[in-house]
């Protein structure tokens, strides 16, 4: 996971080079994190 520096999304790549949106931006994707960790407590 990065953060793509000219839209704010956080985005996964592949080996192929596909890069893959996850959220929409930073705040999304910490506050799933935050969640996935508190669900696995």
């Amino acid at each position: 996971m990065c953060i793509d520096c000219n839209t704010g999304k956080v985005v996964s790549w592949d080996y192929n080079g596909y890069i893959k949106e996850e959220y929409d931006c930073f705040d999304d994707y910490l506050t799933d994190q935050m969640n996935i960790a508190i669900e696995n407590l």
